[in-house]
């Protein structure tokens, strides 16, 4: 970060020294912009309103009737430091004014990412200042992807824990039946470490959050449309896919990987459960025979496949309720067929994926 500031901070020298044309212009907020992200603690707030406000004027040069959505863009970041420094200077009304002005220009740019982290800072100084009803609307996006979240990752840990737990404990048993008959029992280890891995612990999470959480969105979605509750946004001018569908999406494409993770681990410890049982095997054999049958890459490759379940799950459950009737019998097709598209289709996706292991040599 120390590098990068100081080569912000050298190039913006330069650039000052050479004659003002539109684009040094633009140039010069680009470079004072990145070099206010890149130093934002270690730059006292004074300097940062003078670099802004610096920034401010040379956009403002620029005619308006010349302004691009970048040129909106640009003029909401200033906006967002400008305010960010004036409320280190516990100046919350003034950060406010900064913020509602860059989310206008926000708006403008259709920069959708930078345009939710202006309504995140419009509802926090409005909470900071009591006014509690007035920053509800504003925040609400950001609770809504932490309550998809909460929904998506903790309460799905019973269930992703109880069936990958007897997947493993399954695998163990059948292996130790056979493998057993020819003095082999130390590989029910690598049977079930592989099995796991490779295949089962994100086949079957992303089967359970099809039918638990992408059926659960399909009829959410669906009942918001027989209620006319989607018409109501798209008549405000609320993006329904920025407001509804990318935080479910987001919120399975974050936690998936991470319930692979938890799965594995369930799985492969089911798979010790039953071996100590069965087998004339030892603890310390077992987890050693577990660490050189499982490499890294192995968890790698599940890491990104659940990443793409995740995502095909979360789209397709969402454009199913999207595109559902306004009945209530409605609502049930919506989340039947979203729970039978995400099975299939990681099913399918899992095929592809063997494939491509096969191709790269994993």
């Amino acid at each position: 970060m120390v590098d990068a500031r100081k080569y912000y901070a050298e190039a913006l020298d330069e650039l000052r020294a050479l004659p003002s044309t539109e684009d040094r212009r633009r140039t010069r907020v680009d470079v004072a912009v990145k070099l206010v992200t890149v130093s934002w603690y270690s730059v006292p707030p004074a300097e940062t309103l003078t670099l802004m406000q610096e920034a401010q004027a040379l956009i403002e040069s620029i005619d308006v009737l010349h302004w691009t959505p970048a040129d909106h863009g640009r003029a909401a970041s200033i906006s967002l430091f400008h305010g960010r420094g004036i409320y280190a200077l516990s100046r919350t009304g003034e950060a406010l004014s900064s913020y509602r002005k860059g989310l206008e220009l926000a708006t403008l740019s259709g920069d959708a990412s930078l345009t939710s982290l202006l309504k995140v800072s419009v509802g926090q100084s409005l909470t900071i200042l009591g006014r509690f009803n007035e920053s509800l609307p504003y925040l609400k996006e950001a609770v809504d992807l932490l309550a998809n979240i909460r929904d998506a990752g903790p309460q799905a840990l019973a269930i992703v824990g109880v069936v990958n737990f007897l997947i493993g404990a399954i695998l163990a048993f059948v292996g130790a039946v056979q493998l057993r008959k020819f003095a082999a029992d130390i590989f029910v280890a690598d049977l079930v470490g592989l099995a796991v891995v490779r295949e089962m612990a994100a086949v079957m999470t992303a089967i359970i959050m099809a039918g638990r959480t992408g059926g659960a969105y399909a009829a959410r979605i669906a009942t918001m449309r027989g209620n006319e509750e989607l018409d109501a946004l798209e008549v405000v001018g609320i993006p329904v896919t920025d407001y509804i569908v990318l935080p479910s999406v987001l919120a399975l494409a974050f936690t998936m990987p991470l319930l692979y993770l938890y799965g594995c681990l369930v799985g492969m410890l089911g798979g010790f459960v039953v071996s100590i049982a069965m087998l004339n095997i030892t603890t310390l054999g077992y987890l050693h025979q577990t660490l050189d049958a499982v490499p890294l890459d192995q968890f790698v490759f599940g890491f990104v496949k659940t990443f793409a379940f995740a995502v095909m799950i979360g789209l397709t459950s969402c454009r199913i309720g999207l595109v559902a009737g306004r009945s209530a019998a409605d609502v049930g097709v919506a989340a039947t067929r979203a729970v039978v598209v995400g099975i299939v289709g990681v099913i399918a996706m899992d095929a592809i994926f063997a494939v491509i292991a096969d191709v790269i040599g994993i």
